[in-house]
């Protein structure tokens, strides 16, 4: 994410907000109340639920890939809307195994990891919506297994009664603790709550070549640390086909056919994305406003031979398929497993389209090549505009965002009386651009858009429209 300056420091515990806007789970298993519990949201005093759902059980609208969930979701009871319930902790674990009922008459006991957790967790979900909660680190999922889900809460101020929906399967879908915390086994039962998952998948949905006859170390097996800066065309993420203007929420690299990678403990690795007109590269590095869209300090990878190391972006990146992407990755030192050239490489003859550096950090500039990383990146909806009805305004209008203050996500609309070219974007307080949410030929009529704010700062944002002569500029506070 490009650096975030503000100047309104908000004094407030980590807050969570799901508002009404909710969307629809990329796979879920159930979307139907069957029968309502309070079960494990509604219980003031605290309570802590497991759940499994059966391989191939988030079948809906088509069944979930293997992959990386990074979003979870827990359908409201349309009949006990969550209306401003304060949560003191949430936390939530998930594991895998080849079981599709939990161990009778006890909590499962095997591997669990810590997917998302918090405190003060402040909930508004309209009933029947759901409530989204994103991950803080993405789960790896393997669909032919079945999932186990924790839920945990240790309290929360409110009126809230039977928020969850739960249908009647087969088996010990869910066990239950006494009130808490500390969580000790209570009962179980064969009720499923109705629950949901984004996956980013195991494959690229666009990539530009995937069986390139160049393998290279640049820049993941360097132990020293290495950059590199490549560049796909316009258009050029058209396999299976080309690839639409949204928001790219997961970046791809083909390993080798010939070296695996890892596993690999790398420090500060980073990806960077930069929209530019060039087709070829200079004979140095490109300087410019690049978006940062994922970090951490310590991150360790492995793949293996003629597979897809995919990462899920912490800031999603818009795409415009009438542009390049710069693509820039970094690491400042390896440790691990090196058995080759493990990056995949295609050439292309007469058109510079790799820069690297030498080892170390910091880097300097080295050469520039023509073969160019085979890479690929994932958008799970292209550009998401709805029309929110028949209607055409008599003049142009952009609405105030709702919920305002928000966290993280947050409804803007907007009204067009003729079809035109729209450009929406967000500003932080330098006026910098961090966000395209709506950049394409839009009809007349009323609109919306989410602005997921995830992976922003707490600050106050401005969210800009340009459509034909007409420009409006409103402002937004990210509470978290």
């Amino acid at each position: 994410m490009k650096r975030i300056y503000f100047f309104l420091i908000i004094l407030l515990t980590v807050v969570f907000i799901q508002s009404s806007f909710t969307q629809l789970p990329q796979y879920y298993n159930f979307n139907t109340t069957g029968t309502n519990n309070s079960f494990p949201m509604g219980i003031s005093t605290g309570k802590m639920l497991q759940a499994v759902v059966a391989a191939g059980e988030f079948s809906q609208p088509s069944g979930a890939p293997s992959g990386r969930i990074t979003k979870f979701y827990y359908r409201v009871n349309e009949q006990y809307p969550f209306n401003n319930i304060n949560y003191s902790f949430i936390y939530i674990l998930m594991g895998q195994a080849n079981i599709n009922s939990l161990p009778t008459g006890a909590f499962y006991t095997g591997t669990l990891d810590t997917v998302f957790k918090g405190t003060s967790y402040l909930i508004n979900a309209a009933g029947g919506t759901w409530v989204a909660f994103n991950l803080t680190t993405p789960f790896a999922y393997d669909s032919t297994q079945g999932l186990i889900i924790e839920i945990g809460q240790f309290g929360f101020s409110g009126a809230n009664f039977f928020p969850a929906c739960n249908t009647t399967l087969s088996g010990n879908r869910r066990s239950y603790s006494v009130g808490g915390p500390p969580f000790v086994y209570s009962g179980q039962g064969p009720q499923m709550m109705a629950c949901g998952v984004d996956v980013v998948p195991v494959n690229a949905q666009y990539y530009n070549y995937n069986n390139g006859t160049v393998d290279n170390s640049f820049p993941l097996n360097q132990s020293a640390g290495k950059m590199i800066q490549t560049l796909v065309g316009p258009g050029e993420f058209n396999q299976p086909s080309g690839a639409p203007n949204g928001n790219i929420t997961a970046f791809y690299m083909r390993m080798s056919a010939m070296y695996p990678l890892g596993p690999v403990t790398y420090t500060n690795f980073r990806i960077l994305f930069l929209d530019t007109t060039l087709t070829t590269l200079p004979a140095s590095f490109v300087t410019g406003l690049f978006d940062t869209v994922y970090f951490r300090a310590s991150v360790t990878m492995q793949a293996a031979v003629n597979t897809w190391l995919f990462v899920p972006l912490d800031h999603p990146h818009f795409y415009n398929n009438a542009k390049s992407l710069l693509v820039q990755i970094e690491q400042c030192g390896a440790s691990g497993t090196f058995t080759g050239f493990s990056l995949r490489h295609t050439n292309t003859p007469g058109l510079n389209r790799r820069s690297y550096s030498v080892a170390g950090c910091p880097f300097s500039y080295q050469g520039v090549s023509q073969y160019v990383s085979n890479c690929g990146i994932y958008i799970p909806n292209p550009l998401g505009i709805s029309n929110n009805n028949n209607q055409v305004p008599l003049a142009y209008r952009l609405d105030q965002n709702y919920p305002n203050p928000f966290n993280p996500v947050t409804t803007i609309n907007f009204g067009i009386p003729k079809s035109s070219n729209v450009k929406l974007a967000v500003y932080d307080l330098l006026g910098r651009e961090v966000q395209v949410l709506v950049n394409e030929f839009v009809q007349a009529g009323n609109h919306s858009v989410d602005f997921d704010a995830s992976n922003f700062s707490s600050g106050v944002y401005f969210y800009t429209i340009r459509s034909g002569d007409f420009t409006d500029t409103k402002k937004m506070a990210l509470i978290k």
